[in-house]
């Protein structure tokens, strides 16, 4: 089978040309290429941005240059979309990326046409990944759609996630099957958007490369490499880098833990910018710099260490995430303590691998460290349960995928103005009276 993935972007850490951007995302998207290709099928790999072509780890990435998309580009389509979005009070620059993914979209649909593969598979529903989906729909091929985290569904009357929202109800009731990364962003579609067809919205967890588990002198030679106790117990933070209200939570009630076990216990907060400021501050008036740590939450190898380094994460994320943390964190062997009100996290809950957060005051937090820590927890059976989410296990739901894949011809124009159909009213649209 050939596939041809369309995306935004792919992280490839180690490859300069790209490592722009290393996220969850494109890290899973370049994942879930290679681990097609080493199951026999062929794959090409085309983004809506100016980037070099070549192979990488047999998979084929298509190049893009600001030449070959002038070329190509249809200017009346561009024009008109991006009228109707200069009044959505989108930011200046995030307008302008719009601009430059259309700029792509005539030189994809000349490479679709040229590949003829047998599936194509979109890994964006955003506004500026519209060029992506138009450019697959427009070619008749069967297709299918991933998303991966939902466009600031935190203020659902944005623009842009008015616009995901509408692109989600079009493809649905034209018969595509999307697949998303958790039962939580699931559950929100369901209950937010007009699904006329709820088979057609599957889960599809990310992938984790299942290795062996590390031993113990991995663990000392990291400790010793990013200069941290031997003998303590190590709480790793892996939550959003964002989410201040739970870090200040826990930062205090890990400081109200027992005296004898705070002693013997370190946290490892993420921080930068101003955020890390702010906690070296409040790590400091505390006195806690023998107990607390900030690290770089940037730098897919730096994670990696922190995982594996370890004896506990602690995880707040929210409805929309994949839950890939907790994931890579079974994947060594590392237990989780995370937040029961996600709809993410008692999804995957595990009895053998969890504790659970039943709020985010410094109290709970206080108390679900004093439970994960005292607790004697089986590594290797949480480790064990990882191997669910292996590539092996994941690659063969992507590959049923392409099985349901769909095909309905629609020029850019039509799809847009469905798309924009189905748009939800802003939350200040005026009444009609």
């Amino acid at each position: 089978m050939r596939v041809l993935l369309l995306t935004p972007y792919i992280s490839i850490p180690g490859d300069k040309r790209f490592t722009r951007k290393i996220t969850d995302f494109g890290l899973n998207v370049f994942e879930l290429a290679k681990n097609i290709v080493t199951k026999g099928g062929e794959v090409s790999l085309l983004m809506n941005q100016f980037t070099p072509g070549g192979m990488v780890d047999g998979v084929e990435i298509i190049g893009c240059s600001t030449q070959a998309a002038a070329r190509h580009s249809n200017e009346q389509l561009t024009q008109g979309i991006l009228q109707m979005i200069m009044n959505s009070q989108m930011k200046k620059h995030r307008i302008f990326n719009v601009y430059l993914s259309l700029l792509c979209k005539g030189y994809i649909e000349k490479s679709i046409h040229h590949l003829r593969p047998d599936v194509i598979h979109v890994h964006s529903l955003s506004l500026t990944g519209f060029a992506l989906l138009a450019a697959a729909l427009s070619s008749g091929l069967p297709t299918v759609i991933s998303i991966h985290s939902l466009t600031d569904y935190v203020d659902s009357s944005s623009f842009e996630a008015r616009f995901e929202q509408g692109a989600i109800e079009t493809l649905n009731e034209l018969g595509f099957t999307v697949s998303v990364d958790s039962d939580g962003m699931h559950s929100y579609i369901l209950r937010k958007s007009r699904i006329m067809h709820p088979d057609k919205l599957l889960v599809i967890p990310p992938g984790i490369h299942y290795v062996p588990m590390g031993n113990p002198s991995l663990k000392t030679a990291l400790r010793n490499i990013h200069r941290l106790p031997q003998n303590r117990f190590i709480i790793a933070d892996i939550g959003s880098p964002h989410a201040v209200k739970q870090r200040s939570a826990l930062l205090e009630g890990f400081l109200q833990l027992d005296a004898d076990l705070q002693r013997n216990a370190h946290l490892l907060i993420p921080a930068e910018g101003w955020e890390r400021a702010r906690l070296s501050t409040l790590i400091r008036l505390n006195r806690a710099q023998e107990n607390i740590s900030l690290y770089s939450p940037t730098g897919h190898s730096h994670l990696t260490d922190i995982y594996s380094l370890a004896d506990l994460a602690v995880y707040y994320g929210d409805n929309f995430d994949s839950g890939i943390p907790i994931i890579r964190s079974w994947g060594v062997g590392l237990p989780v303590l995370a937040s029961a009100d996600q709809e993410t996290v008692t999804s995957l809950y595990h009895p053998q691998c969890m504790e659970l957060l039943f709020d985010t005051t410094p109290q709970a937090f206080a108390e679900g460290l004093n439970r994960a820590v005292t607790r004697p927890w089986d590594n290797r059976a949480i480790h064990n349960h990882a191997r669910a989410f292996s590539w092996d296990k994941v690659i063969l739901q992507y590959q049923q995928l392409y099985g349901r894949a769909n095909s309905v011809m629609l020029k850019p124009e039509e799809l847009l103005a469905r798309i924009f159909m189905k748009m939800p009213p802003a939350k200040n649209a005026a009444k009609i009276v």
